[in-house]
């Protein structure tokens, strides 16, 4: 899972990022389906 997560952020360090919020919770709701989210999920951007 971390290593998915951390190909996921190498694919998508060079879009703007509104494009890797879009791509980040898609690639978040198709991992979790049609579960029950039971823990909190914080992804923090910050461009220099």
């Amino acid at each position: 899972m971390i290593r998915r997560f951390k190909e996921i952020l190498l694919a998508i360090h060079s879009k703007t990022l509104a494009q890797q919020k879009e791509i980040l919770s898609g690639e978040l709701n198709s991992w979790k389906a049609d579960s029950d989210q039971t823990d909190d999920i914080l992804v923090l951007g910050i461009r220099f």
